[in-house]
């Protein structure tokens, strides 16, 4: 409380959810291998609060429904890949009541996901190469455009247009003679939620959320275990990680 007294919260939640799940698998001859699945969640949320006598009210609905088809195979004692595709709808709505602030929103997306290992001879025994996308949706704190202030002339607040962030990552995986395994991954996130403060027309400081960031991240792992003795065992681990942030 800024204005140096102690403050009186109330605070009372209210979330009803409910899901489903369907799926089919059929293995084929010679190592194939199909699935497919649907899968539903239905979440209500109603939060009420009350701070120093002032009451605000967030009504939030968020229906997801994901469907999903995938396929393996085993091409050879060498060779085998696993492939996938996921198709997601999102539909959300917040209603802040006090304000009468109502926004929705309702997105479709695509996340492949390829897998493709390789069992070898030689040095390197075995390499597994993956791509998949993946998806942070926003919270429901951040979506409440509810004004909280924090000082005489600096408040907070949610963002109802924010949007979900992606990300593609890159996965190289080898088992190597002498006990040693070598990982590395590359993943680029983009439309990342990033907090930030800007000054209004009225002459106030905002601090709020927004789409307005992505990086970039390495990492790479080499990982040493070599039980030499049945009451011996030499383990050593290295790695390297990068990270650009903007």
């Amino acid at each position: 409380d800024f204005s140096g007294t102690e403050s009186v919260q109330a605070l009372n939640k209210n979330v009803y959810v409910f899901s489903g799940k369907a799926v089919y698998r059929h293995v084929f001859g010679r190592g194939t291998d199909v699935s497919a699945g649907l899968d539903f969640s239905d979440s209500h949320n109603e939060q009420n609060q009350t701070l120093d006598g002032d009451f605000r009210c967030f009504k939030y609905y968020d229906r997801q429904i994901h469907g999903y088809l995938q396929f393996s195979r085993v091409w050879s004692q060498s060779f085998s890949s696993e492939i996938g595709l996921r198709l997601e709808n999102t539909h959300t709505y917040g209603h802040q009541i006090v304000e009468d602030l109502k926004n929705r929103q309702d997105y479709t997306d695509l996340f492949p996901s390829v897998n493709l290992s390789w069992n070898l001879h030689g040095f390197v025994k075995s390499i597994s190469l993956s791509y998949t996308r993946g998806i942070i949706r926003p919270a429901m704190y951040a979506l409440d455009p509810y004004k909280i202030w924090t000082s005489d002339n600096s408040y907070s607040q949610g963002n109802p247009d924010l949007k979900p962030s992606y990300s593609d990552r890159v996965s190289l995986y080898s088992m190597l003679l002498q006990g040693l395994i070598f990982n590395a991954s590359y993943t680029y996130n983009y439309r990342l939620m990033v907090p930030f403060t800007m000054n209004t027309t009225e002459g106030y400081s905002l601090t709020s959320v927004t789409n307005s960031g992505r990086s970039h991240f390495v990492n790479m792992n080499l990982t040493y275990n070599k039980g030499l003795f049945p009451w011996w065992r030499t383990s050593a681990f290295a790695s390297a990680r990068y990270r650009n942030f903007k």
